[in-house]
């Protein structure tokens, strides 16, 4: 359910997510057939790896390592 009413979405799993020099494996993922497909909505699955830093009009993000 979404502020604009119900949708369809796919669940899957990603083996690998790369953005920039940042590689995040075995991501949980959703596919909304509705979204255009130049769109990409990253969800908490890999946000909860990344940091981000925010210091005037630039936004850092660094991979958490374990």
């Amino acid at each position: 359910m979404t502020a604009n009413g119900p949708i369809t979405v796919y669940e899957t799993r990603l083996d690998e997510l790369s953005i920039g020099a940042i590689t995040l494996f075995d991501v949980r993922a959703s596919i909304n057939p509705a979204m255009q497909a130049s769109q990409i909505l990253l969800g908490m699955s890999a946000l909860k790896q990344i940091e981000f830093i925010q210091r005037g009009d630039s936004l850092t993000l660094t991979q958490y390592l374990e």
